[in-house]
């Protein structure tokens, strides 16, 4: 497969996509790729819901938590979930 992005005329592609007949601007495929193809669910309801109400959702879930400062893990923090995460991946390897 190719990425969504391909065949539009926003990049050279190596392969064409004979059914991409036309060309799109930036603006065109983000609107296309966010707002009118994907559909939006409320965790509440269950119900489909708009971008922008989803966008709100979103909003008000990160305050709830804090703020974007702290959803933030420091660097030492990072590094410690990697090597976590390596130690677990070395001791599972079973040959």
């Amino acid at each position: 497969g190719l990425p969504f992005y391909a065949g539009w005329g926003l990049t050279t592609d190596r392969h064409t996509i004979a059914r991409r007949g036309r060309r799109l601007v930036l603006d065109e495929l983000v609107a296309a790729v966010l707002i009118l193809y994907p559909r939006y669910i409320n965790p509440a309801t269950g119900a489909f819901t708009t971008p922008e109400h989803a966008l709100n959702i979103l909003v008000r879930q990160l305050a709830a938590q804090g703020g974007r400062k702290k959803n933030k893990i420091n660097r030492v923090g990072r590094l410690l979930v990697q090597a976590w995460h390596i130690c677990q991946g070395v001791f599972s390897f079973r040959p």
